[in-house]
């Protein structure tokens, strides 16, 4: 059962979920994405082995992406019924970010992205965000900068 606390932060992440929602219906639909279920508040889809070269591409270097409260997880042709852990403590680290934020979140994501890449060119835009480092420090990953 969800929390009085969780659900307002459902509602308040509400609008970037539902194109997060959008997003995973086209390519689901498509046959490129398969719903996992739900995990503590996060919607998982991951690929499907069929996507074409260039959402493949797109995926370089990935294991995942969020929107508000919906998550894609890298397909793992190895194990394809298994959800990769990391990944998905990840992505619930940036659902609870969302649901923190709401709406201001991508901005947010994006402005701290954008001033990285203007004003610190040793550093990478996403892996040194500040959003990022939240989530690794708090799933137990190192968070030292390679520069």
């Amino acid at each position: 059962m969800f929390t009085v606390k969780e659900l307002a932060g459902v509602a308040w992440a509400f609008p970037i979920t539902l194109v997060g929602m959008l997003y995973v219906i086209v390519f689901e639909a498509l046959g490129w994405y398969v719903y996992c279920g739900c995990y503590d508040c996060v919607a998982v889809w991951v690929c499907n082995k069929r996507i074409p070269k260039w959402l493949q591409r797109m995926w370089a270097g990935s294991f995942g992406h969020s929107v508000g409260n919906v998550a894609v997880l890298r397909y793992n042709p190895a194990d394809p019924g298994v959800i990769p852990k990391t990944a998905l403590k990840h992505a619930q680290v940036h659902a609870r970010q969302c649901m923190r934020l709401g709406i201001f979140w991508p901005v947010l994501y994006c402005l701290c992205s954008f001033m990285i890449k203007l004003g610190c060119r040793r550093l990478d835009p996403i892996a040194d965000n500040p959003l990022e480092l939240d989530v690794r420090r708090e799933i137990g990953n190192d968070v030292i900068n390679n520069t």
